[in-house]
């Protein structure tokens, strides 16, 4: 049995140690993960395409007399940038509105502007060269879902030993919100390829680089400005910075990110609140909201006054109660790995109940990474008769949640 074991660690050494050349060195583990992520999400969207016989029949977003006209939608029928029915697998809800401000710009509707103008900018750019939005959308969101990934590995390897940090690389690129979000056309894989491009930085002691990258992470999503806090609370910690003008700029950095969004709003609508006023979206209430002035009022039929204009997954509501309860337990235990982190993770995990809509709770907090860099968890899964198992399970709730995406279905 011992001789077992150890051939077995040679096995997996000989994965996960050693270089590969590409004029650059690049760590085999590291393609491990990214080829291990590359394999899955082509598998899931092959399964999907094929399931709902995409190239025929055709996806909810195809259909004209089953989506409302909304302003964010006609970008999806319109030559020449009608979209294949390829393209169309990763094209959906919230993607219309993106494909929309990169073709037509923030004027076409108020509500654009609770759309941050991180992806779209970037997006826009490569359409200069493109002039092709519904490509120009897919290739920076399907390059940023996979590009994170050796960046979250390398992050872990600081938290934890190589091995298990490989694990909880795959238990975070293959969860389904994660897996689902990262790959389909939203800026979730932007936002985090950002947020761990600076926290990296911020590990490596290049506190002036970290900042510039959360600053730009602010610019994708709201809660990339919360990035400042860790990076100036790690600074402080090294005492590498001295001067009160580089302590300043660590911390208003990333407020610059929310400020474009702010100033957009603003030159956009000609109201200075807009950002705030568009933020809850009208019916898709907050955690906050639903506590305080749903829940005392309708009690039990609370829920369903939050699903009243929606179809929503089934799964959700088992999600949504998941992640509130999973959260707050696995913060309180990543305190003692990374107390900078571990504040960073309880003001998002505050913001996301105050002001994020509560049906999108599972998608905003699989992409909270501290979460994912719990060294006990990843012990847990590191044997093949766990992780074998949560990885089948969570590309099939995918699989799920994909095809309820590309139905009209909300799934986050």
């Amino acid at each position: 049995m011992g001789e077992a074991n150890k051939g077995t660690t040679s096995h997996i050494s000989k994965i996960i140690d050693g270089n590969v050349n590409f004029g650059i060195k690049i760590p085999k583990r590291y393609l491990v993960s990214i080829a291990a992520v590359l394999v899955m999400k082509t598998l899931v969207a092959i399964i999907v395409y094929y399931l709902l016989n995409l190239g025929v029949v055709g996806s909810y977003w195809m259909d004209q007399t089953r989506v409302f006209s909304g302003p964010q939608n006609l970008i999806l029928w319109q030559n020449p940038y009608h979209a294949s029915s390829g393209e169309y697998l990763f094209l959906g809800w919230d993607s219309a509105w993106y494909l929309s401000i990169i073709a037509k710009g923030y004027s076409f509707s108020p509500q654009s502007i609770a759309f941050f103008p991180g992806l779209p900018s970037i997006s826009g750019i490569l359409n200069l060269a493109l002039a092709n939005p519904v490509s120009s959308l897919l290739i920076v969101t399907l390059l940023s879902g996979v590009a994170w990934v050796p960046l979250f590995q390398a992050i872990s390897e600081h938290y934890m030993e190589k091995r298990l940090a490989l694990v909880s690389t795959l238990i975070f690129a293959l969860s389904p919100f994660t897996l689902l979000f990262s790959t389909v056309a939203y800026a979730e894989g932007l936002f985090l390829l950002l947020s761990l491009g600076s926290w990296w930085l911020c590990l490596k002691g290049r506190f002036g680089s970290a900042t510039i990258v959360a600053t730009v992470s602010a610019t994708t999503r709201p809660v990339g400005l919360l990035l400042a806090l860790p990076i100036f609370l790690k600074a402080l910690k090294t005492k590498r910075i001295k001067h009160i003008s580089e302590k300043l700029y660590i911390l208003a950095a990333p407020g610059l990110g929310y400020l474009s969004a702010w100033v957009n709003g603003w030159l956009v609508t000609g109201n200075l609140y807009a950002i705030i006023m568009v933020n809850e979206w009208g019916t898709m209430y907050s955690f906050f909201t639903f506590i305080t002035r749903l829940l005392p009022v309708y009690l039990l039929g609370s829920f369903s006054m939050i699903t009243q204009y929606l179809t929503i997954n089934p799964l959700l509501p088992y999600f949504i109660m998941l992640f509130l309860i999973l959260t707050p337990i696995t913060i309180i235990y990543f305190i003692r790995i990374d107390k900078e982190l571990a504040i960073y993770s309880l003001t998002y995990y505050i913001g996301i109940l105050v002001f994020g809509a509560i049906l999108s709770i599972p998608r905003y907090f699989s992409f909270l990474f501290p979460l994912w860099l719990t060294p006990s968890i990843s012990r847990a899964f590191s044997g093949k008769r766990i992780l074998i198992p949560y990885l089948i399970l969570s590309v099939a709730i995918t699989i799920i949640l994909w095809l309820s995406f590309l139905n009209g279905v909300f799934v986050g």
